[in-house]
């Protein structure tokens, strides 16, 4: 059994990368608070229906590579190799994932190593529906 301190729990960040963008976008008035509310209260209410991926210690061991490939920090690089984890085990079912980020390197390093990703802060209704 393993225990809990050698395995680390991690949600989905791209859920808090949307939110930070929500945020900067109400901030910045590009959308109004009550906007931001409604996006912000389904993104919320939603998350429980999204893959919760947990890293181990062989997770954090593989992910260093993406440090020095792609000059990404460490918490970028284990969310790149969990999503490249993830886009593996979808691919077999003729599924993908989006990598959801607003960090440019993270951008270019997923894109790099094959995934779809998606910038919330720059993200049309067209990219969206091209993605759906």
């Amino acid at each position: 059994m393993r225990e809990k301190s050698s395995s680390v729990r991690w949600a989905l960040l791209w859920v808090v990368e949307t939110l930070a963008a929500l945020n900067r976008k109400k901030n910045s008035g590009d959308i109004s608070e009550d906007d931001f509310n409604v996006a912000a209260d389904q993104l919320v209410a939603e998350t429980d229906l999204f893959f919760q991926p947990k890293a181990d210690s062989a997770d954090v061991r593989q992910s260093m590579a993406f440090v020095l490939a792609h000059n990404i920090n460490a918490s970028d690089a284990l969310h790149l190799h969990l999503a490249l984890k993830l886009h593996r085990l979808l691919s077999v079912v003729n599924s993908q994932i989006v990598l959801v980020a607003a960090d440019q390197r993270l951008l270019r390093a997923a894109e790099a190593e094959g995934l779809v990703a998606l910038n919330p802060e720059t993200a049309t209704p067209t990219n969206l529906q091209a993605l759906l």
